[in-house]
């Protein structure tokens, strides 16, 4: 499988947005069917969130779908989406999360609740300060 990985940079103080392209095995591979298998990939995973509302066909720029990196800024949490392009055969997966919480340090304060044997989600489900 070939994956087009692509992370978004753009001047905020902390956040990561990322998109990957993959090219589907069969074209009637829908995004609900993917948003299941994530869903069901992740049920135990309290800090990824699959985003569920699919995008209006008529639409043509209805954002609510995808994630936002504002909307985890200050968290341990990673929100996915998913988007079918049936015509190019192509899955989009798009990730936010935020670069200092789940991208560092909230990952060392969950791998210290395994290690210590506390709940994984231990002091880290509230926002932190800004930045």
């Amino acid at each position: 499988m070939h994956v087009r990985f692509t992370p978004i940079y753009v001047p905020i103080v902390r956040g990561l947005l990322t998109v990957s392209y993959l090219k589907l095995r069969s074209a009637k591979t829908s995004a609900e069917a993917v948003r299941k298998v994530l869903q069901d990939a992740y049920r135990s995973s309290p800090f990824i969130h699959v985003m569920t509302k699919a995008r209006s066909a008529d639409a043509a720029w209805d954002y609510a779908p995808y994630p936002w990196v504002s909307a985890v800024a200050g968290t341990n949490y990673c929100l996915l989406a998913v988007e079918v392009q049936p015509d190019r055969g192509e899955l989009t997966v798009f990730a936010a999360i935020d670069s200092v919480g789940k991208g560092g340090a909230h990952v060392a304060v969950e791998c210290m609740n395994l290690m210590f044997g506390l709940p994984r989600t231990a002091g880290l489900s509230g926002r932190a300060l800004h930045p």
